[in-house]
């Protein structure tokens, strides 16, 4: 310890246990001499841009941190979008599954009854099991609704030509002649039709063949043969989409080629005598058309020669005329629409069968 007057140092404060607070204080440098002074500063202005890095690394580094963050976010909800996407797409998969095996179920029962009918009488009507609409059917969680319509009902385009393929078959051609103008559709589109079955390659007034499809802007050629299908229609001149959609209830292109007078809606009924003699042509007037849909509606023909049973008119149409050459009272070709629809799954099965006796089968569908 030293001298009263004399200025203790801190360890030796320490070393007598003064309890006094201790103060420590930074000395002062003063700045350099006047020489020196520029350089004092640099250093003072050094430390401060350092600081100011250190505060912009921060913040990049803040930056960074939220972008990472905004990635993080992105991807869980994307991920759980494509999660709830995929259950989305699962439960419509399961839906069709099971709406192809109520469709199938329904074209089974369409075949069945088809069978049965056959079995009960020889004739088909507008009012039998399977001709008679229904109201949808349910199975399980879905439902089906089942359309069958026999092609009998309606012309086949194919029968315009004579087998060999050359020669028209001019009554039919007559009859499908009179359904054009019944529809308002110009009957001169018969040539071109005639033109696409017959073999040959010289076209008719109105008609086309190889010349007229090969300069086309993207061409092809006539079929010159049957139609497979009827939307080949849609390829023949003068065959618009209005066209064909207006003529296509009433046409085919798969049945036995006789009309059934038992199911032949009004427009079909009215052309029939067409191909006949020109003094028989108007018995089946829009007046006797009627009767025929009235009678039948009570009594079905059981065959072709009851159609005089409706008026004497009638009778000597079918008695003086070759009119039974083309109608029949049964059918043997059926289109079967059978829809299935499970919550917001659907499945369509449009199926084309044909019947012999009670054998049916299926020749060919198309699934949607």
């Amino acid at each position: 310890m030293g001298h009263r007057g004399e200025e203790e140092t801190p360890l030796e404060s320490d070393r007598r246990g003064d309890s006094r607070r201790r103060t420590f204080r930074i000395p002062f440098v003063p700045p350099p001499p006047d020489g020196s002074r520029l350089h004092f500063f640099q250093l003072r202005q050094e430390e401060r841009v350092v600081r100011k890095s250190r505060k912009r690394e921060r913040g990049i580094a803040l930056i960074i941190t939220l972008l990472i963050l905004g990635l993080v976010t992105t991807v869980l909800l994307s991920s759980s979008s494509r999660t709830s996407l995929d259950l989305t797409l699962s439960t419509l998969y399961g839906n069709r599954v099971r709406g192809k095996y109520i469709a199938e179920g329904a074209l089974k029962a369409a075949l069945i009854a088809l069978r049965e009918d056959a079995g009960m009488n020889s004739y088909d009507t507008l009012d039998e099991i399977w001709s008679r609409p229904s109201p949808p059917i349910q199975f399980g969680e879905g439902e089906a609704l089942i359309t069958v319509v026999d092609e009998e009902r309606k012309f086949n385009i194919n029968s315009l030509i004579l087998p060999g393929g050359l020669a028209p078959n001019e009554r039919m051609v007559a009859i499908f002649q009179g359904l054009l103008t019944e529809l308002g559709i110009d009957p001169l589109l018969t040539d071109a039709v005639l033109d696409w079955l017959d073999s040959d390659d010289t076209p008719r007034p109105a008609g086309a063949e190889s010349e007229y499809y090969s300069s086309l802007p993207h061409p092809y050629s006539p079929k010159n043969d049957l139609f497979d299908t009827l939307s080949e229609l849609l390829l023949v001149r003068g065959f618009t989409r209005e066209v064909y959609e207006k003529l296509a209830p009433f046409i085919t292109v798969h049945s036995s080629g006789k009309i059934n007078i038992n199911t032949a809606p009004p427009e079909i009924l009215r052309v029939l005598a067409l191909g006949e003699e020109p003094e028989f042509q108007g018995l089946l007037d829009e007046r006797s058309v009627e009767d025929v849909i009235n009678y039948r509606s009570e009594n079905p023909f059981e065959k072709p020669e009851d159609l005089g049973n409706v008026s004497s008119s009638l009778e000597e149409l079918y008695r003086k005329t070759r009119i039974r050459e083309v109608i029949t009272t049964s059918s043997t070709t059926f289109t079967v629409d059978a829809i299935a629809r499970v919550g917001k799954g659907r499945y369509r099965i449009v199926s084309l069968l044909t019947r012999s006796g009670e054998s049916v089968e299926e020749i060919s569908r198309i699934v949607y």
